[in-house]
């Protein structure tokens, strides 16, 4: 492993990691924020190639994984407060990484997941994020859609950015695992996922018919409003069904995050019955 020491905060590796903090620069290099030495093994055992991986020498002096000492090729080392001054967090771990943000369309996605879909002979379980507004949220809707075993997740024109840090950080590493496809018109989404034979369901707490009385084994896309204004008219009566998960009537709607979980391990649950008898 190369180790290079950098003392200036000009230098041009940091002045590109302090870029990517925002849309537009992530947007000008194609690369995104990796913040903490969990977040950048994940990326290194999935074959990420990463660039300027930058550690602070308290974190180097602690002592690399094995993961790092044998995936990283080049290592900067700066002083703990200018690796401060790249971090987005409070209290950071000590290590920051770029990584390039994946191209993926709504049309080779849609073709691998059929292709996986008929290999495993199992129905497509998607999950649509239209028009989500908190960073947060979002990441924690990617997580979740990759542990209750979607295959997709599709976020619609509206939706906040993927590859914000905030969202990195909510993932967690589901980044990596499962393919995301974003800033793609809802209309479209909707229509492509009829034409492939893909139900789709709105999650919308007006409906009168409650999530677990709907079949989710079926090939199916749950489809996720915004937090405060919910679906337009229009988006509903795009699709093709809309459920509900009916609560105490003088609760606030859940958080969108946690209606997305209790949904989709409703969806993982019917599967895992009808895969098992």
């Amino acid at each position: 492993m190369r180790l290079n020491e950098i003392s200036s905060a000009h230098n041009s590796q940091l002045k590109q990691i302090r870029a990517v903090q925002e849309k537009p620069g992530r947007q000008k290099s194609g690369l995104f924020l990796l913040e903490g030495e969990k977040a950048i093994c994940e990326a290194l055992a999935y074959g990420i190639k990463l660039q300027n991986v930058v550690a602070s020498q308290s974190f180097w002096q602690r002592g690399l994984s094995q993961t790092l000492k044998q995936n990283l090729d080049e290592l900067s080392l700066v002083e703990d407060k200018l690796l401060n001054d790249l971090a987005t967090t409070q209290t950071p771990s000590g290590i920051v990484a770029l990584a390039p943000i994946p191209q993926v369309t709504l049309e080779s996605a849609f073709n691998a997941l059929l292709a996986q879909s008929n290999q495993k002979q199992e129905s497509p379980l998607i999950v649509v994020c239209s028009a989500i507004q908190d960073p947060g949220n979002l990441g924690t809707m990617i997580r979740t859609a990759l542990a209750a075993n979607a295959q997709l997740v599709i976020c619609t024109k509206g939706t906040c950015d993927v590859y914000n840090p905030k969202t990195v950080r909510g993932a967690s590493g589901a980044l990596f695992k499962i393919p995301i496809v974003e800033n793609v018109e809802y209309d479209l989404v909707i229509n492509q996922l009829k034409e492939k034979g893909i139900t789709t369901l709105a999650c919308h707490q007006e409906s009168q018919k409650p999530y677990w009385q709907a079949d989710l084994t079926r090939a199916c896309a749950l489809v996720f409003g915004n937090e405060g204004q919910g679906f337009a008219e229009s988006s509903l009566e795009a699709c093709d069904e809309i459920i509900a998960i009916p609560m105490n009537k003088e609760s606030e709607s859940l958080n969108v995050a946690m209606a997305c979980a209790i949904v989709l391990f409703a969806a993982s649950e019917q599967r895992l019955r009808q895969r098992h008898g």
